[in-house]
């Protein structure tokens, strides 16, 4: 018999800051393998080790939908059945840093997460998919993403999405010190949100006038372009209070070879810059 065993965050739920890493856990069990094949596995599990396990959200999932979550927690409670949740389906990435995330049943989970601190007594199984992949916010997760939100539909002719996707995926490669998820790591000056990278990528003329690998390319040729800036070009025109801020940045860019986040009130200036002149 096989085991779902994660490492897992040991993480408040009332907190408001995540750990600084997914690389501080311990390892849990939360569920029983119940059927393989071939990148993915069923394991029935409980609702309240699934809590416990603190298992966060794909970066690039929608922001929680309130009312949706209070309907589901209704339901839960009149229902208590695992057929009646469907399935959480979740990525694991299977080379580098471990790492799992929910893809599909944030909002579930958010409505069991509120029954459960009001209820110590509460529990009930439930199914989940998990998925192996090859890079957490990789193609083979936003294919698994599109093809589970059924609900709350990823609309088809909404490309952007996934070329946004694409490209905060290759820059997070490319700068793993400069752009990352804000849930592992928190986001200082002037390294940059994954997540507002995404949703402002997402919402680009760009990707309506270019394939990903060209907007990636373009984005690549500007960082490479603000690299060969000398320190004033970033300090020149900003209040005095901000010149110890900048100049201590210019010098993090220097060992992470990512300049595009320079900017004191607006470290995605640059995306307007490249609409502006394409």
């Amino acid at each position: 018999m096989s085991f779902f065993n994660i490492f897992s965050n040991r993480t408040n739920h009332t907190s408001d800051t995540d750990s600084d890493s997914d690389s501080d856990t311990d390892e849990q069990t939360i569920g029983r393998e119940v059927y393989r094949e071939n990148n993915k596995t069923i394991y029935v599990a409980d609702a309240r080790s699934f809590y416990l396990s603190c298992i966060k959200t794909w970066v690039f999932n929608r922001s929680l939908n309130d009312e949706h979550v209070d309907m589901l927690k209704s339901e839960i409670l009149k229902a208590n059945h695992p057929d009646f949740m469907g399935t959480f389906k979740l990525v694991c990435s299977t080379s580098g840093e471990k790492s799992i995330r929910i893809i599909d049943g944030q909002h579930r989970m958010a409505a069991l997460s509120k029954i459960i601190e009001s209820d110590s007594k509460f529990n009930m199984n439930i199914i989940l998919e998990v998925y192996n992949v090859s890079d957490i916010d990789g193609p083979e997760s936003w294919q698994l993403f599109s093809k589970a939100n059924n609900v709350l539909n990823v609309q088809e002719k909404d490309k952007s999405i996934s070329g946004a996707s694409y490209i905060t995926s290759k820059l997070a490669q490319e700068f793993p010190l400069a752009v990352y998820d804000p849930k592992k790591l928190r986001v200082n000056f002037p390294s940059i949100d994954k997540r507002l990278l995404f949703e402002r990528l997402k919402k680009s003329s760009l990707l309506e006038s270019f394939t990903e690998d060209e907007v990636l390319k373009m984005i690549l040729k500007k960082n490479l372009d603000l690299s060969k800036q000398p320190q004033k070009y970033y300090t020149r025109k900003v209040d005095e209070k901000f010149q110890d801020k900048l100049e201590k940045g210019y010098k993090k860019c220097y060992k992470t070879g990512c300049y595009l986040g320079l900017h004191v009130t607006d470290p995605l200036y640059w995306i307007r810059e490249l609409e502006a002149i394409n």
